[in-house]
C-alpha cells in the first residue's frame, strides 16, 4: 500500500466541511483548519501512525453515553442499557413545556399554544391574567458551570463538563427557571443570581387580559420596565445572482419560517412576493413592475424552468397541511393535546365542523383536512412538508436544457446569465426595439450584423473565435454554428454525471458570461478586449472553480 502524503492529510481535513458536528471534547473539523500550522505535526504522525499499525486511538472515537439501568440493582453490564443523553433523557427529564433544543419538540408547538391562549385577552368581562414574554442577554455566554453541574446532580444524570451538548445544557438551565415559575417565586433575582443569566429588558413584555390598570402598574413595577426594539435591514447593490441569492437565503428564510406557524393572509403574501420581486429585478426597496421573466415561472424548481425560490403561498399551504396531520395522528405535544381535548373530542377529524370559537389559526388549521389526501402513503427522502409542496406545484414538463443549469460549479452570476439566456429574456437590441427604446442595433462585437441573442452568442465571428479556442483546448467534437443546432449540441454533453459533462457545463456558463460581459462593456464602458484575452479568462476561471477531481481533465 503507497504511503499517505501530508498533502492527501490536508486534503481530506479540508473536505470535511465547517457545520460538521463535533468531536466528544467539542472541537470539530473548522478548528484544525484556523491552527492548522502549530498542530500540523500531531495531525499528520497521529494519521500515519494508524495506517502503520492498523489501530485508531482511542480517545478519537470516543462518544458521550450514559448506562441506564435495567433493573432496580444491577449488577453486571448486561443490566445496563448505553443510551445517549440528548435523545433520549433529554424529554424524560425536562416537562413539556419547554419545546426549544429538546430532540422531538419544536419552538413551533408553544406558538400555536400561546396563540390559543392569549385569543380572547382583548374581550370585555375576561378573568384577570397576564404572560410574561422572557428574553435572556447572551444566554449561551453567561450560564455559570456551577449552577450546570448542580443541575445535573439533582437531576441524577451523569454528563460531564466539556460534552458538545451546550444546547441540552441550556434545556436543564432553563428546567430551573420553570420550576421556579410554578413555585411562584417572590424574587425574581433567584435565577439571575444562581445560573448568571440576566433578563434583556429590552425584549422583554408583558401581556395583560382582564387585569385593571392599577394592579397593571403594580405588576409592572415589581417587574421592572421594558423597552421596545427595531430591527432594520441595509439594502445592498448586488448583481442580479447576488440579488437572488438574497432573496432565497435571508428574505425568504424568515419568511418561510413564519409559515410554518401561521396561515398568512394572500394580501401579506402578494405583497411580500412584489418586494422580493422588484428588488431581484431592481434593486429597488421599492415596488416595480420591472421583470425580465414572471415571478410564477422564476418560483418553479429548476428542472422545470425556475431558479428554485420558493413559491411563499403554496408553502404556506403546505405546512398547514402539515400541521393538520399532526393533529390527526399525534398526541404528543400539550397544543395537539389542547386542541383534541376542547375542539375534536374524539370525533374523527374529517367529520368534526371547525369550531368558530377556535382562534383563527386553529380554525385554518383544522380547515386544511380536505387537503390531507395530498400526503403520500409511503416515505419518501424528502421532508413532508417538502413532499406536500411539490403535490401542490402545478403539474409542467421538465425543460429540455435543466442539464445546463443543474449542479453548475460556474459563478452564480454565470449560471444566472445562462439561464436568462435559455429562456430568451436577455436585453439584446432586438428586444429593445420591440420595447419600443431607440438604441444602435448592429452588433458591438462583430460590428456587422443585427444584434440577437442567436447572432450575439452562437453565429458573430467574435462568439465563434471564443469557441474555436475553447473546442481546440478541449478537444471538443465540432461545435454547432446554427442556434438551433448548437442548443441541442450543448444539451447533449452536458447531460450526465461524467467529469466531462461537468466541465462543459462549467466552461459553457462561464463561456456565456463572458461575451455578454464583453458585450455589456462595450456598450456602457466602451472598453474593448481581444477574444484572446477573454478565453484566458474563461479558462483561469473554470481552473479556479473546477473540483479535485475535475481539474485533471483541464
Amino acid at each position: 500500500m503507497c504511503k499517505v502524503t501530508e498533502n492527501e492529510i490536508y486534503d481530506g481535513l479540508s473536505s470535511i466541511g465547517n457545520d460538521k458536528s463535533p468531536r466528544v471534547d467539542g472541537y470539530n473539523a473548522y478548528l484544525f483548519k484556523k491552527v492548522w500550522p502549530p498542530v500540523k505535526t500531531e495531525v499528520i504522525d497521529g494519521v500515519k501512525d494508524f495506517f502503520k499499525i492498523g489501530r485508531l486511538y482511542r480517545a478519537i472515537n470516543c462518544t458521550a453515553i450514559t448506562l441506564v439501568p435495567k433493573t432496580a440493582k444491577p449488577n453486571i453490564m448486561k443490566e445496563y442499557r448505553p443510551i445517549a443523553c440528548c435523545t433520549e433523557v433529554m424529554p424524560d427529564i425536562i416537562c413539556e413545556a419547554q419545546a426549544v433544543f429538546i430532540p422531538g419538540r419544536k419552538i413551533a408547538d408553544n406558538i400555536f399554544l400561546a396563540h390559543e391562549l392569549v385569543k380572547d385577552y382583548t374581550s370585555k368581562n375576561l378573568s384577570a391574567r397576564c404572560m410574561i414574554k422572557i428574553d435572556l442577554q447572551k444566554a449561551y455566554d453567561s450560564v455559570e458551570w456551577p449552577f450546570v453541574r448542580q443541575m445535573l446532580i439533582e437531576l441524577a444524570r451523569g454528563l460531564r463538563q466539556g460534552d458538545p451538548i451546550s444546547l441540552f445544557l441550556f434545556g436543564i438551565t432553563m428546567e430551573y427557571l420553570r420550576r421556579l415559575l410554578n413555585e411562584l417565586k417572590e424574587d425574581k433575582r433567584i435565577f439571575s443570581t444562581t445560573s448568571g443569566l440576566q433578563a434583556n429588558l429590552g425584549k422583554s413584555c408583558v401581556y395583560f387580559g382582564g387585569v385593571r390598570k392599577e394592579e397593571q402598574e403594580n405588576i409592572l413595577k415589581h417587574l421592572g420596565e421594558n423597552y421596545s426594539q427595531n430591527h432594520f435591514m441595509d439594502r445592498k447593490k448586488l448583481s442580479y445572482a447576488g440579488r437572488t441569492q438574497l432573496v432565497k437565503s435571508v428574505l425568504f428564510g424568515m419568511q418561510a419560517y413564519w409559515a410554518q406557524l401561521f396561515p398568512i393572509p394572500s394580501k401579506v403574501l402578494k405583497t411580500i412576493d412584489a418586494y422580493c420581486r422588484s428588488y431581484m429585478w431592481s434593486g429597488s426597496n421599492s415596488i416595480t413592475k420591472k421583470a425580465l421573466i414572471a415571478w410564477d415561472r422564476v418560483c418553479l424548481p429548476k428542472s422545470m424552468g425556475g431558479i428554485g425560490i420558493i413559491n411563499t403561498k403554496l408553502w404556506n399551504q403546505a405546512a398547514q397541511i402539515k400541521t393538520c396531520w399532526d393533529v390527526a395522528h399525534k398526541e404528543d405535544k400539550i397544543w395537539i393535546r389542547w386542541i383534541r381535548a376542547y375542539y375534536i373530542k374524539g370525533k374523527p377529524l374529517m367529520e368534526i365542523i371547525v369550531p368558530a370559537q377556535a382562534s383563527w389559526i386553529t380554525r385554518k388549521i383544522l380547515e386544511s383536512k380536505n387537503k390531507l389526501h395530498l400526503i403520500p402513503g409511503n416515505k419518501t427522502t424528502r421532508s413532508l412538508t417538502n413532499t406536500i409542496y411539490y403535490k401542490l406545484l402545478p403539474e409542467m414538463r421538465p425543460v429540455i436544457w435543466k442539464s445546463l443549469i443543474f449542479k453548475n460549479d460556474a459563478r452564480p452570476k454565470a449560471s444566472f446569465i445562462t439561464w436568462l439566456l435559455l429562456q430568451g429574456r436577455l436585453a439584446t437590441t432586438d428586444r429593445l426595439i420591440r420595447w419600443g427604446m431607440t438604441v444602435d442595433t448592429t452588433c458591438s462585437l462583430c460590428q456587422a450584423e443585427l444584434e440577437t441573442r442567436e447572432h450575439l452568442f452562437v453565429e458573430c465571428d467574435f462568439a465563434k473565435a471564443i469557441w474555436r479556442r475553447l473546442q481546440k483546448w478541449l478537444k471538443w467534437q465540432q461545435i454547432a454554428e446554427e442556434w438551433n443546432q448548437h442548443i441541442d449540441w450543448a444539451i447533449k454533453n452536458a447531460k450526465g454525471k461524467s467529469q466531462q459533462a461537468q466541465i462543459f457545463k462549467l466552461i459553457y456558463a462561464e463561456c456565456i458570461c463572458a461575451i455578454c460581459m464583453e458585450r455589456n462593456n462595450r456598450v456602457f464602458e466602451k472598453k474593448t478586449r481581444s477574444w484572446e484575452a477573454i478565453v484566458r479568462e474563461i479558462v483561469y476561471i473554470c481552473y479556479v472553480r473546477a473540483g479535485p477531481r475535475v481539474k485533471k481533465f483541464l
